[in-house]
């Protein structure tokens, strides 16, 4: 999973590197980068959610503006009609 954090004072060198510390100290927490204006972090769901990585960033005396995770999973496509065509005669070959 991941999150995209907008924090107030992400420009300071100095707040980047205390937030990024705090959150890489997690248990769950994959990667964390500055990009675009935002903190973005990605996190295994299983070992931690949004609430203990706000909480850790909060921890560090730090305001967060907004706070948005990726919670969508892939979405497998339904075959074409030419898939199905294929894996018939792929079928019919190895019989």
């Amino acid at each position: 999973m991941a999150a995209r954090i907008e924090i107030k004072e992400l420009g300071d060198p100095a707040r980047q590197k205390e937030i990024t510390g705090a959150l890489e100290a997690l248990d769950g927490v994959i990667e964390t980068k500055i990009e675009n204006s935002a903190l973005h972090v990605s996190y295994d769901p299983l070992a931690i959610n949004e609430k203990k990585i706000e909480e850790a960033i909060g921890s560090t005396g730090i305001t967060i503006k907004a706070a948005a995770a990726d919670r969508e999973s892939p979405h497998l496509s339904p075959p074409t009609p030419l898939d199905v065509e294929q894996a018939a005669v792929k079928k019919t070959e190895d019989e």
